[in-house]
């Protein structure tokens, strides 16, 4: 080898080394406040991240969140913190000594929400990966201290897997757990299915009643998104469940999500076409608008940015 080869190989002159900026760094995990008011000023409250020594005083959670993952477990998502405020307004009815099964609970904040609120056994669960399981383990810990922290587990669980471990932290005597939490997961349409099938196996087998004051969402449906013209008559087609404002009441299923891909939407609806098929009852809860969680992503800003939330049950005979 020449003098000149030597001084190319000892400068480091590597053909097949990246760049520093070649390839999108991983974002580093972050931890943000979330305020514990979300009925009030915190619904609308921009989440910013937290100084090393904000919210570990007072009610506001400290919520870890991973940088990246491939199942978005690393989102807080706006139907998460919606279903919170849901869970807030109805704990009297929903959560006071009831067990609460959260599946996809990702950073975990539903069930956190709904350990502080009374409930007696929350468990939590997320598919089963270490580092997902990690930081929900992380917020449970770190959020519910004393006898709030007695009541709730993290799991790792399978949508559509055997549900016997999940089912051993029911009380003795239970058919099964009095609500089911889904937050943002229908978009999972392949998934539908497999989540069909746990809430068939996990919600407890007594039956509920269809609140008291159901009225067809159309025409509040249509008000919502009359001046986006990006949609026109985007809601008229997808309407499905009557809406009710009416406190709930029996074991139910609450299904909280956003149409992130709009052109994709008749998909998402259609977990509660073939939940009805297998006899689940369906209501309409709410409709709540926030900033889209993807701002540059296709589609209308108001489709992408408003949550819906469902109640399922099994009737009466």
């Amino acid at each position: 080898m020449s003098d000149i080869d030597h001084e190319d190989v000892d400068g480091g002159m590597d053909m097949f080394a990246e760049p520093d900026d070649f390839r999108p760094k991983t974002p580093p995990p972050q931890v943000i406040v979330v305020p514990y008011d979300f009925t009030g000023q915190g619904s609308t409250m921009t989440l910013l991240p937290a100084s090393d020594d904000q919210g570990k005083d007072g009610d506001h959670l400290r919520i870890h969140l991973l940088g990246s993952h491939p199942l978005w477990g690393h989102h807080l998502w706006n139907a998460c913190l919606d279903i919170s405020r849901y869970l807030q307004q109805h704990a009297g009815t929903l959560l006071k000594g009831k067990s609460v099964l959260e599946l996809g609970a990702a950073a975990g904040v539903p069930s956190i929400v709904c350990a502080r609120e009374g409930a007696a056994v929350v468990v939590a669960t997320d598919y089963p990966d270490e580092p997902l399981l990690d930081v929900l383990r992380a917020n449970v810990s770190e959020n519910l201290r004393g006898d709030h922290g007695g009541r709730i587990v993290a799991e790792g669980y399978l949508w559509g897997s055997d549900t016997s471990q999940i089912k051993t932290y029911l009380p003795s005597g239970s058919t099964g757990f009095d609500v089911l939490l889904l937050s943002d997961l229908i978009f999972n349409h392949q998934a539908h299915p497999a989540l069909l099938a746990t809430m068939s196996t996990c919600l407890a087998q007594e039956r509920a009643s269809p609140s008291v004051d159901c009225s067809h969402p159309s025409q509040q449906a249509a008000q919502l998104y009359e001046h986006d013209e990006s949609q026109p008559g985007f809601p008229n087609d997808l309407l499905v469940g009557n809406f009710t404002e009416s406190p709930p009441s029996g074991p139910c299923v609450l299904v909280f999500f956003t149409h992130h891909r709009p052109h994709l939407a008749a998909k998402d609806i259609d977990f509660f076409v073939k939940a009805a098929e297998q006899g689940w009852q369906v209501e309409r809860v709410g409709r709540w608008t926030r900033e889209p969680m993807f701002p540059d992503d296709p589609g209308s800003a108001i489709v992408r940015g408003t949550v819906h939330g469902f109640r399922l049950y099994r009737r009466e005979t």
